[in-house]
């Protein structure tokens, strides 16, 4: 009765009620959907539409290495985010999620134009299927993925290697297949492992409502990166290329 008492007040402290972790990881997921519909529209937007096409090709052409800024502007912002995060207003963070988002989008533009359309609207529906059911496992069960943590971070620095080689040495493209079936288990895990990660930061901070926001959108973004990074690998293994038959 008293813990109840002292966490009533310290949460009119904090100017708010306790919110529910059913509520605070539907807003997570929400935020996360959010992002993805920015990307995908952004991506469509200016590979589908006149005005959009000419505005990609002009900027392209009268601002040289373009994508490599893109690049960079995107690089900052996820260490911005991921470094500064509790020291940002819950604004800012949102809008520096959003502004991520699109840029994203824009460096998506290519997809959109390599490869078919209803494929990738396939791979899409499949990534989501995938997503989906590892983000079920993570959050309901009570293994502790932590102790994955180190496989998953050696995962992801083969991929970032082998990327890099296969663009100096272009006879490794023959590995690209399992490249891509490794990225896929890779990110799977790491989509296990940060919606455990959702649950795990309401328990910590579920009695102050502004680091729990703060939370909330951290969790929203490496979400989203898992998705975006499994529809990658999954769009390159299964997709059909335009000019292709």
């Amino acid at each position: 009765m008293e813990k109840d008492f002292y966490l009533q007040e310290r949460q009119r402290e904090l100017g708010g009620t306790q919110e529910s972790l059913k509520s605070y990881t539907a807003r997570t997921y929400l935020l996360m959907g959010l992002g993805l519909l920015i990307t995908f529209a952004v991506a469509w937007f200016f590979s589908q539409t006149y005005y959009g096409v000419y505005a990609l090709a002009y900027s392209f052409y009268h601002v040289s290495f373009l994508h490599i800024i893109l690049l960079v502007a995107e690089l900052a912002l996820v260490l911005a985010m991921t470094s500064f995060l509790h020291k940002m207003s819950v604004g800012a963070a949102v809008a520096c999620f959003v502004l991520y988002a699109a840029l994203t989008g824009l460096t998506f533009t290519v997809y959109f134009l390599l490869y078919d359309l209803e494929s990738m609207i396939l791979v899409f529906g499949g990534t989501a299927l995938y997503f989906g059911g590892m983000a079920a496992f993570g959050h309901f069960t009570w293994v502790d993925l932590t102790r994955r943590r180190n496989l998953l971070l050696g995962g992801l620095g083969f991929l970032i290697l082998a990327n890099v080689l296969m663009m100096l040495l272009p006879g490794l493209q023959i590995w690209e297949q399992v490249m891509c079936s490794i990225g896929i288990v890779v990110f799977l895990g790491y989509t296990a492992y940060d919606a455990q990660r959702v649950r795990e930061f309401y328990e910590i901070y579920q009695d102050d409502p502004d680091m729990l926001n703060r939370a909330s959108i951290y969790s929203a973004l490496g979400l989203y990166l898992d998705f975006v990074n499994l529809f990658l690998y999954l769009l390159r293994l299964f997709a059909r290329q335009r000019n292709r038959k």
